[in-house]
């Protein structure tokens, strides 16, 4: 663990912690105290899974995204925000870091001269299937909306939850797809989501 790191994490948490005496409503304080304590411990158990810690973080923003979509401080949030996606990318930076073994970080590609034709590089289409991944509850529903109307177009789902940023829901639209639980497909300029059988 860098020192760049912990300072980023220890900034993050004091900028967070700043929210709490400007919170009035019960729900939100006891909210971002427990996502607060889960950004904590997965940190602290980052060495295991950076993917936990990251979720967390993902978690944290989706909250101080919908906490500025109620009305509170802009300030505070856009500094805790800040604060929370520095540490972000220098946690994806160290895990980035740390993935390429030592031996590897050092050679160099081999050279191939200018006259010679390259194959076209394979192109591989990630694909994931895991459907057993656990869904947030913005997630979730999303879900059951769709399930409801067999079908949906993208706008109707951010209208249907106006509680979430577009962005929120277009990102969970897209999550959803990634994993297969949801197919997408465009029709006279409109993107629609259904259920995948």
């Amino acid at each position: 663990m860098s020192k760049e790191l912990s300072a980023k994490f220890i900034n993050s948490v004091i900028f967070m912690c700043r929210l709490f005496p400007a919170i009035k409503d019960p729900f939100y304080n006891k909210k971002l105290y427990l996502k607060l304590s889960s950004f904590f411990g997965n940190y602290m158990e980052q060495q295991k899974d950076i993917g936990n810690t990251i979720h967390s973080v993902d978690e944290l923003d989706d909250l101080l995204d919908f906490m500025g979509h109620a009305g509170f401080n802009p300030i505070l949030l856009a500094s805790a925000r800040r604060g929370l996606l520095k540490f972000k990318l220098a946690l994806i930076k160290e895990r980035a870091g740390s993935a390429v073994p030592a031996g590897l970080a050092a050679k160099k590609e081999p050279t191939v001269p200018e006259n010679s034709k390259q194959p076209d590089p394979i192109r591989v289409k990630k694909t994931v299937n895991d459907r057993n991944k656990k869904l947030n509850s913005s997630q979730e529903k999303i879900l059951s909306y769709i399930r409801e109307s067999a079908q949906a177009r993208a706008k109707q789902v951010i209208d249907q939850f106006n509680d979430l940023s577009e962005r929120t829901v277009k990102r969970n639209l897209t999550e959803l797809h990634r994993i297969g639980l949801l197919t997408k497909y465009a029709e006279n300029r409109a993107v629609y989501y259904k259920l995948n059988s």
